[in-house]
């Protein structure tokens, strides 16, 4: 976190405003006291947790009252439940203090989590840019699509409007831009948009792999394809491998990407 190890916690705080020749003495207080660390002011960062030194590197920056603040992986090195809390944190943080936070993180759920808007890049190029949901729900490209939320990615052809030939045979897709007849394109399928059953659009398969998640179990499945699926379904009903099942889908929960 690059905090001055012979510095107390007030004392890095001030840093900027005294650097910057600011009487800043209220200003620091109260951002020692946003960030939650009124009671450790007076200790050193040897004697802090991750948590709280990752505090007092925020409260440096936030003194400064700059216009924007870049976060550059700042949750990487804590551990599950640590990160959690410090990501509902930083979002009241910002909320409360009003100013732009760019957040970069190759977490995507953490991306999904903490972002009003987010800018997808692959290789320094723009995928794609939108909110969480957009993201996650209509992705453009097949970059995103794969990055985002374990969709699958079932190889196709256009076949008119609201069908594609894969496969499988014939599947309906519901949204996506209007591509042209013959072109190549991918079906884009979240996991949690199957359902067991028959629908208007089922696939046969058998059950590869189960991976009990709590409220949500994680089957691969194997289809007469060849092809595998991953599949999300509520953790109360039981699976085993090797059984046979017909998976369904809504079509309007399949997106159409051009390839």
């Amino acid at each position: 976190y690059a905090l001055f190890p012979h510095m107390t916690v007030e004392q890095n705080v001030g840093y900027g405003p005294l650097v910057q020749g600011r009487q800043a003495k209220k200003l620091i207080d109260e951002t020692i006291e946003v960030v939650g660390l009124s009671g450790l002011r007076d200790r050193y960062p040897a004697q802090l947790s991750g948590g709280q030194k990752q505090r007092v590197a925020l409260a440096r920056a936030i003194v400064c009252e700059p216009k924007v603040i870049l976060l550059d992986e700042p949750l990487a090195a804590l551990d599950a439940n640590l990160r959690r809390q410090m990501q509902l944190f930083l979002k009241q943080i910002q909320r409360r203090i009003n100013t732009t936070f760019m957040f970069v993180t190759h977490d995507q759920d953490e991306a999904i989590a903490m972002s009003d808007r987010i800018v997808v890049m692959n290789q320094g190029a723009i995928e794609q840019v939108g909110t969480p949901k957009e993201i996650y729900f209509h992705p453009r490209t097949r970059f995103v699509a794969g990055f985002f939320g374990d969709n699958n990615l079932i190889e196709g052809v256009q076949a008119g409007p609201g069908m594609i030939d894969t496969a499988f045979g014939p599947l309906p897709a519901g949204t996506g831009r209007a591509i042209a007849n013959g072109r190549k394109v991918l079906l884009a399928i979240r996991p949690e948009s199957f359902r067991l059953g028959e629908g208007a659009a089922t696939i046969p398969a058998q059950i590869e792999d189960v991976m009990f998640g709590g409220a949500m179990t994680r089957l691969v499945l194997r289809t007469g394809s060849g092809m595998p699926l991953n599949v999300r379904l509520p953790g109360k009903d039981i699976f085993s491998a090797g059984d046979n099942v017909r998976i369904a889908y809504d079509p309007a929960d399949a997106v159409v990407i051009e390839v």
